[in-house]
């Protein structure tokens, strides 16, 4: 073949690469591009350009946008108590997050603006913050009285961007793939999304299939008891092949003593809706009553009761999802793994039980 022919050969193959390299690119969503998403409540979202003012209006949220990188494009989060006192450090994730970081000094300085709770923000305080983009939770939207606020939002031309609030690695992986397709932030995303997976195998490998466990999660505050349709604790539960002792339609519903004894569980987990009880006076008076006291779990100290900082962890729709599900593994497998488990998990030692996990990674 001529050289003159080779040449033009070369030519035309640089030129296709390059039309269609610049194809890929156009796409957007496949290199570190803005690509177009539909959110949970079914929005349809393409952004131009990562927007440089965002309000969270969930803590969770906040979270997920600080671990893609996107921390200081934050102008507005909510605020409840104790909601930022997690570590940057997770626990079994090799990786290095900016959050909680400066989040509550930032509040305290008023550089970063408070919206309200996670349950009464409003859209007026919202629109104050003048965002580009505001991300809401699904239960945020569940009523009539609360979508308003969205479309209240959406009608001062303000992108609203809802995430699922669900427990579970599904819903969890795919709001931070979700939002990093929506910032361009896909590689980021992924990264976070396989050391999610990557620990969630190792803590099941560790674990191993429970089989005929009993197990139930139950709240216990103002003086009553109370189970949940769905938890945190009870979806790791029921991942590692424990069944629910206590299922039941409603989403927070009270139940009897006489039934939890019926129902006489293997396993419990406790929670006390972050009241602050003194656990140790509440487990004598367990042992010494003759209903509770015969409940299998409470008989057999295989019960655990925990303190706030464990128990939000269950509950975190993030990468800190790895801390709450290593806690209930921990829970189920104690011997197995070799940890001395009390049955009073506090928020100063909980982290310790879960240090197995690092060694497993």
């Amino acid at each position: 073949m001529e050289s003159k022919q080779i040449a033009i050969i070369a030519v035309v193959i640089v030129a296709v690469a390059v039309i269609a390299g610049a194809f890929v690119l156009t796409q957007g969503g496949h290199n570190d591009e803005p690509g177009e998403i539909t959110d949970a409540y079914g929005n349809v979202i393409k952004l131009d350009k990562i927007p440089e003012r965002i309000v969270s209006t969930t803590v969770t949220a906040t979270e997920n946008i600080c671990d893609l990188g996107l921390r200081a494009n934050l102008v507005g989060v909510s605020l409840n108590s104790h909601v930022y006192e997690v570590t940057s450090k997770v626990t079994g994730v090799p990786l290095s997050f900016d959050y909680p970081a400066t989040i509550e000094a930032d509040i305290e300085s008023g550089k970063l603006a408070t919206v309200g709770t996670s349950n009464n923000w409003t859209a007026e305080s919202v629109a104050k913050c003048n965002p580009e983009l505001v991300v809401i939770d699904m239960n945020q939207i569940s009523t009539a009285e609360t979508l308003a606020r969205m479309t209240q939002l959406q009608s001062l031309g303000i992108t609203c961007c809802v995430l699922s609030s669900e427990n579970t690695w599904k819903d969890i992986n795919s709001n931070i793939t979700l939002l990093g397709e929506l910032f361009g932030k896909q590689t980021r995303a992924k990264e976070i999304v396989n050391a999610a997976n990557h620990a969630d195998k190792a803590i099941k490998d560790a674990v191993g299939k429970v089989s005929g466990l009993k197990a139930a999660h139950i709240c216990f505050c103002w003086g009553s008891y109370y189970i949940y349709n769905e938890s945190g604790p009870m979806n790791v539960m029921l991942d590692l092949g424990c069944t629910n002792a206590l299922p039941t339609s409603s989403s927070f519903a009270t139940i009897t003593t006489e039934a939890i004894l019926e129902a006489n569980p293997d396993l419990i987990i406790f929670d006390d809706m972050a009241t602050n009880l003194n656990w140790t006076d509440v487990i004598a008076e367990w042992k010494a009553d003759d209903i509770m006291g015969n409940v299998n779990a409470i008989k057999n100290n295989n019960f655990y009761c925990m303190e706030y900082q464990p128990f939000q962890a269950t509950s975190y729709t993030t990468i800190h999802y790895v801390m709450g599900e290593a806690m209930v593994a921990t829970a189920i497998a104690h011997e197995k793994l070799g940890i001395d488990l009390p049955n009073i998990i506090t928020s100063a030692k909980w982290i310790d039980y879960i240090s197995w996990l690092d060694d497993k990674i």
